[in-house]
């Protein structure tokens, strides 16, 4: 669904009230972010040439913007996500069967023939190996980052990492696991009572938006400090990316409800970063 000009109203006039007139048209700039013509982020996953793709789950751009150069050197530029959550993202960019290997912490992409909100991952990719099957840690209710790196370097070891590969992270995603923490989600992936608890908690004010967001921005620099020590043992070009954003209190919203289309939920990250070499002529051969 498209958000009521009545609800884009309200928030301007408050900006306006609060802030003068050059807030407000810096808001009128941010919402209408997502038409400017961006490229679709759906066309450069299918048709650039990358051999390894990194999706960092519900990243927002401009939080990358400020943190990742503390982590890795590359080239940035703001792409359009044709969807605001996980599950359409794969339904809009993963439609068919793909010659790719998919390392994923996401128990949605997985290898066991599980449909979660309508897609099922295991018949549209060559491999899927499930990292949240063992690297899931009970008491944080995610995989870490250091989790999805052990497998991924095991492989790279034993010359199992070949053709072109998927790495799917969960942070920045709920639950904040960095250095600002917000857990206690309760045990395993089914159980959402303390989840939605937690953002009740969040949208009463008991956990200030301030805290949120620095949560968020710890959970990102989590992420980008694997995702670092990960990228030089990696061949060829390497993207790093978004499956959506993440609303954080803008719009008297949270978290990424569907159909949105928001600079938040819908604009996110389309990193180059080069690897030591590239792989490519492998690639061609093992197609």
């Amino acid at each position: 669904m498209r958000i009521k000009i009545s609800i884009m109203l309200k928030y301007v006039l408050g900006k306006i009230a609060n802030s003068g007139k050059r807030s407000a048209l810096g808001l009128f700039t941010d919402i209408l972010l997502c038409s400017k013509k961006l490229e679709k982020q759906e066309y450069l996953i299918h048709k650039s040439d990358w051999d390894t793709l990194i999706i960092l789950d519900a990243c927002r751009y401009d939080y990358f913007e400020k943190e990742y150069t503390n982590f890795v050197n590359g080239k940035l530029k703001p792409v359009r996500s044709p969807a605001s959550n996980t599950y359409m993202w794969l339904r809009k960019v993963f439609d068919k069967w793909y010659n790719l290997t998919i390392y994923s912490a996401h128990p949605a992409v997985n290898s066991l023939g599980i449909e979660r909100s309508g897609y099922k991952a295991s018949p549209h990719f060559r491999k899927i190996v499930d990292i949240w099957k063992k690297g899931w840690v009970e008491e944080l209710s995610t995989v870490p980052p250091e989790e999805v790196n052990k497998v991924v370097l095991k492989d790279i070891t034993k010359g199992l990492f070949k053709g072109r590969n998927i790495i799917w992270y969960m942070q920045p995603h709920a639950p904040w696991i960095g250095k600002t923490k917000l857990t206690g989600f309760g045990e395993g992936w089914d159980d959402k009572e303390s989840l939605h608890e937690i953002w009740a908690k969040i949208r009463k004010g008991e956990i200030d938006k301030k805290k949120l967001r620095e949560a968020y921005r710890d959970n990102l620099r989590l992420v980008l400090k694997s995702v670092s020590e990960l990228v030089p043992y990696l061949n060829g070009k390497t993207v790093i990316t978004s499956d959506h954003g993440e609303l954080l209190g803008e719009y008297g919203m949270f978290e990424h409800p569907p159909n949105w289309k928001v600079k938040e939920l819908r604009v996110v990250p389309w990193l180059e970063v080069e690897s030591k070499k590239s792989s490519l002529i492998n690639r061609r051969n093992q197609k």
